[in-house]
């Protein structure tokens, strides 16, 4: 019986750190961010396959280097609009989505382009 007890016990005690994590600033904005990064692949993936091979090696080379200037432009963005910590992971995300959105539309305007040839 007293194994249980202390199951029990240890059970509560880590319930509310569980909770706390899963709460932190940022998480939201990240899974936004996950999402819409999942859409622009899709998006990639379509106008990959619309593509000739030379084009598809341009595409891939433009989107690595398109990759490091989000991550390098999301990352100034959040630091001149905030002091640190974990305003600065939300600020960090939202800057990143907005930039992975506007690349949603340009990849979508690619692949139109490509499909009307």
């Amino acid at each position: 019986m007293r194994i249980h007890q202390v199951i029990l016990c240890l059970a509560l005690a880590t319930a509310p750190l569980t909770l706390s994590v899963a709460q932190r600033p940022g998480d939201e904005e990240q899974q936004q961010l996950d999402r819409a990064n999942t859409a622009l692949d899709r998006i990639y993936q379509s106008l990959l396959g619309a593509l000739s091979p030379d084009e598809q090696q341009a595409l891939k080379e433009t989107e690595r280097a398109w990759v490091k200037w989000r991550d390098l432009e999301a990352d100034l963005s959040a630091r001149l609009s905030t002091a640190g910590g974990s305003a600065r992971r939300v600020a960090f995300s939202e800057a990143a989505l907005k930039l992975v959105q506007e690349r949603q539309q340009v990849l979508q305007g690619y692949l139109q382009d490509a499909k009307s040839r």
